[in-house]
């Protein structure tokens, strides 16, 4: 069985930082010749899937939706990934089929059951997406995703999308540059592996918080203050926080040290604000306007709110990466500020050990 899915993509904006466009013009350099995956469904059947950039063309364009078709959001280029498998639960959805539908013809039935096979698999492909921030971050920025089976459509979906390009650039407008070394095929593995992704529930400090920083990923842009600011956190302390002890105290002594010495004022600073964002949203003391004002101008009040979502986000980003690049499952600290040996990430030298 092959399926062809087309997702299309937002371009790069003007307010991209460096590391951003930087990852989204290496990404395409490796996409022009293909990537190769091999991979398992929920069923563990074995899954070929090649990914490669594609330039737009009329075939693909008749297939967006309304306004989207007629509108310069989208790159250039479309992502273009070929699924090849061979499945017995396919056969068992085209058996259930011809049970319950005896006026099928065999064509409706192997159409009706890809059909339903390929629900399952987007989000398969939606985590190899998540996967690549990890490789080249904030470079996909997925719009739609359509699917297609023997030049025939599928289904047509929104994509998840995330803030996080944003939150990267806000590391990069201080002076962080959240690059990575990974490989795209090393992230989808190490992403992959990590339980709760595909299949049972978290079970290390890493694999929790790596599936709480999935729920930044979101079909629709939420268009509040505390969704995201909630989520980043919670997966910054089941990273750093140990139960009965004040968790702002400790995140100010540990996540200065994932930086350098020259930043580690500011980190803190922004780990107040952060704290200080939540606990006045949550607490029902902090003065909002009403949803329906969003379009209005920003003020200073916004200025902290947005400061506080995209370093939540960012940080939360920044210590996953540097569990993807040390093989960590979780970080031990040491109560004194001697550095222990281990592989880390370029933007600053942590004192701890992966475990």
């Amino acid at each position: 069985m092959l399926v062809n899915y087309c997702i299309t993509l937002a371009p790069t904006f003007i307010y991209d930082s460096k590391t951003v466009r930087e990852s989204t013009f290496l990404l395409t350099q490796k996409l022009r010749a293909g990537i190769k995956l091999k991979l398992r469904d929920y069923d563990d059947n074995v899954i070929g899937l090649e990914i490669f950039s594609k330039k737009r063309d009329i075939f693909f364009d008749n297939h967006l939706t309304e306004p989207s078709r007629h509108s310069n959001f989208y790159a250039d280029d479309y992502l273009l990934l070929k699924l090849n498998t061979k499945t017995k639960y396919l056969a068992d959805l085209e058996k259930g089929l011809r049970e319950n539908f005896s006026g099928m013809t065999k064509g409706e039935i192997r159409y009706n059951a890809v059909y339903i096979y390929t629900e399952e698999i987007i989000s398969l492909i939606e985590t190899v997406i998540f996967a690549s921030h990890f490789a080249y971050p904030g470079a996909l920025k997925p719009v739609q995703i359509i699917s297609f089976y023997r030049s025939k459509l599928l289904k047509r979906s929104e994509a998840r999308k995330s803030e996080i390009a944003d939150a990267i650039s806000f590391f990069d407008d201080n002076g962080i540059s959240l690059q990575s070394s990974l490989d795209f095929e090393d992230a989808v593995i190490w992403v992959l592996s990590k339980n709760g992704m595909v299949h049972g529930v978290s079970d290390t400090p890493v694999s929790k918080s790596l599936n709480y920083f999935t729920r930044l990923f979101v079909h629709s842009f939420r268009d509040d203050e505390l969704s995201d600011l909630v989520w980043s956190l919670a997966g910054v302390e089941a990273l750093l926080v140990d139960g009965g002890r004040s968790s702002v105290g400790q995140l100010n002594a540990k996540i200065p040290t994932f930086f350098a010495e020259g930043k580690q004022n500011w980190i803190k600073a922004e780990v107040e604000n952060a704290y200080k964002v939540r606990s006045k949203l949550v607490h029902g003391n902090k003065q909002i306007r009403s949803s329906y004002r969003s379009n209005e101008d920003n003020d200073s009040a916004f200025d902290e709110n947005y400061s506080a979502h995209r370093f939540s986000a960012g940080v939360h980003f920044a210590l996953l990466l540097t569990a993807a690049l040390s093989g960590a499952t979780e970080f031990k600290f040491r109560t004194t500020p001697e550095p222990l040996p281990t592989s880390v990430p370029s933007w600053g030298p942590p004192v701890v050990e992966a475990k």
